[in-house]
């Protein structure tokens, strides 16, 4: 992205020598073509994140098959990259005294259910009155 910049303002110093509504028009198409590259915002896979907003403390939250460490209470965990991630929000979540339960929808027979699409989610994590006092929930980023 620096570079992008650097060479902008070069061929905007560069085109001071042509007249001035040349040179406005130019630069403003360089413009344009910068932000629409710095503003491309696709994503290849899908990266998820663990927000923890329970009272409790994690050692470990297992969502499909990956792994996240010591999510205290409160905190956000960062993004890490998944394949084929359900798109059914479930957690195991493994207390600091190695108590294990569940948040989100019970273990059902789920062959049925889709994938996310390519994007970042973060997998929010909260108390309610379930059976086991956790739900959690995907939010697209």
């Amino acid at each position: 992205m620096g570079n992008i910049v650097v060479i902008t303002t070069i061929i905007y110093f560069l085109l001071s020598a042509i007249s001035k509504m040349k040179k406005h028009t130019i630069f403003l198409i360089l413009a344009m073509l910068f932000c629409f590259n710095a503003c491309d915002k696709n994503i290849d896979g899908v990266y998820v994140s663990i927000e923890n907003q329970t009272s409790k403390d994690f050692k470990e939250v297992i969502v499909n098959n990956e792994s996240f460490d010591n999510v205290a209470a409160g905190t956000k965990t960062s993004y890490q990259l998944f394949e084929n991630t359900m798109s059914l929000p479930l957690a195991t979540l493994v207390s600091v005294d190695n108590d294990t339960t569940y948040a989100g929808l019970s273990r059902l027979y789920y062959d049925w259910i889709g994938h996310l699409e390519n994007g970042k989610y973060t997998l929010r994590i909260f108390e309610d009155t379930s059976f086991t006092g956790f739900n959690c929930e995907y939010i697209k980023n």
